[in-house]
């Protein structure tokens, strides 16, 4: 049951993070069935709630705020924000001196939130403050 527990929180990141036929993958991995269908009615409410955001009307935040208010940007995303290169993210994943990142399946994604603390601890008054 843990396991389906991981998948189905696997499988609701994957969709804020705007990847549908991933999550869709990872619910076929529950075997509970009844676990699959909650599971796929978060994922259908999550969807629903993403289009009412986007609606002109909806005035909410679009794809951009995902569970638990949090949101999530894939590797590209997080790079472009930080201005730098995916691969530089992948090498401060390796010896740890980046920012924070959640795995779901294969994708790597990072929290928004992570991305803004991890930039304030790095801020700094002058050079000789940088312990790099």
């Amino acid at each position: 049951m843990a396991s389906s527990s991981k998948s189905g929180t696997a499988a609701l990141i994957l969709v804020e993070a705007g990847d549908v036929t991933g999550a869709l993958r990872m619910v076929k991995r529950i075997l509970d069935p009844y676990e699959q269908a909650r599971v796929l009615a978060e994922i259908v409410e999550a969807q629903a709630a993403k289009y009412h955001a986007s609606d002109p009307g909806g005035g909410g935040a679009g794809s951009a705020t995902g569970i638990g208010g949090n949101r999530y940007l894939t590797q590209q995303e997080a790079a472009a924000f930080l201005r730098l290169s995916p691969r530089t993210l992948e090498r401060m994943r390796l010896d740890s001196s980046g920012p924070r990142f959640v795995k779901a399946g294969r994708r790597v994604l990072y929290k928004a939130s992570e991305i803004e603390s991890w930039t304030e601890s790095r801020t700094f008054q002058n050079t000789s403050q940088v312990m790099d």
